[in-house]
Parts: structure tokens; C-alpha cells; sequence
């Protein structure tokens, strides 16, 4: 037992963990992959222009990221917050808050795009 965790004396198991991350990352995630899901089939026109950019490339992959990340957040959140809900250590802590945070890999990855085409490439969706 460390000195930031009091010893149990009672016996009794400890109270779970409200599902409060597991519910507002559900809903927020359900929207964003919601409005993803509907605007990543329209990333293919990202490619009008000709030949691309890998700035291009990364944005138009992010774009079809952001939603397999939405569900897959959301359809492992639960049955982590299942498996955790009795223990409140920093690992399970850190595991639900992971797993929560996981599709802003896909939308960082679109924003890392969109300012590179704006800054880098002034807009172009074809510079080198």
C-alpha cells in the first residue's frame, strides 16, 4: 500500500467508479464520428487536383480515421470501464482516459494537415 492510497479495513470492495468518462466520451464521440462518417466519403475529392501532396494524403487519411477511432473508442470504452470500474489505480485511470482520447489521433491529424497545406503549401493541395 503506498502512502497516497489509505489501507482498506473494512474488508469490503472498493465503491466503483461512475461511468462518467465512458458516457460523456460516448456521446461526444458519437457526434464527431456521426459527422465524420457522413463528410469522409468526400474526401476522394481531395484528389481533383491531380498529383498531391502528402500533406494531401494524411488529411484525406485522418479524415477516414477520425471515425473508425470514434467507434472503436467508443465500443472499447465500455468494456474497459467494465473490466476497471472497481479499481482505482493510476493504470486504470490512465487506460480509460487512453482510450477515451483515441480519436483525436485522426483529428489531430487532420488539423496537422490543414495548416501544413495553408502554411507550407499556401493552399495548394499539390505543392512539394
Amino acid at each position: 500500500m503506498s502512502a497516497s492510497q489509505p489501507a482498506d479495513t473494512t474488508g469490503l470492495p472498493q465503491r466503483p467508479v461512475a461511468p462518467v468518462l465512458a458516457i460523456l466520451s460516448t456521446v461526444g464521440w458519437l457526434i464527431v464520428g456521426l459527422v465524420g462518417g457522413v463528410l469522409a466519403p468526400f474526401s476522394f475529392f481531395l484528389f481533383d487536383a491531380g498529383d498531391v501532396s502528402g500533406w494531401t494524403w494524411t488529411l484525406f487519411w485522418g479524415m477516414w480515421l477520425t471515425p473508425v477511432l470514434c467507434l472503436l473508442s467508443i465500443a472499447a470504452g465500455w468494456p474497459l470501464w467494465a473490466l476497471t470500474r472497481r479499481r482505482r489505480s493510476r493504470s486504470a485511470r490512465a487506460a480509460r482516459i487512453v482510450v477515451a482520447l483515441l480519436p483525436l489521433l485522426g483529428l489531430g491529424a487532420i488539423a496537422v494537415a490543414s495548416v501544413a497545406i495553408e502554411v507550407l503549401c499556401g493552399g495548394s493541395l499539390t505543392c512539394r
